[in-house]
């Protein structure tokens, strides 16, 4: 799955391991790699974390 921001594709593969934020930073571990993001403000960073979560517990 991939995520867009500001003309950058972040992708994620599930499962998520883990997901560590601290103010704009988010960093996260998936099936294959550690990734690490800056977001310019916190309404970005909810943003991604959702999507992250999204995929840490899909809906079924």
């Amino acid at each position: 799955m991939s995520f867009s921001y500001q003309g950058l594709q972040c992708s994620a593969c599930p499962p998520i391991a883990s997901i560590s934020i601290n103010k704009c930073n988010v960093v996260f571990t998936d099936q294959q790699t550690q990734q690490r993001l800056q977001f310019e403000n916190n309404l970005q960073t909810k943003m991604f974390v959702n999507w992250l979560l999204s995929l840490a517990n899909p809906q079924n």
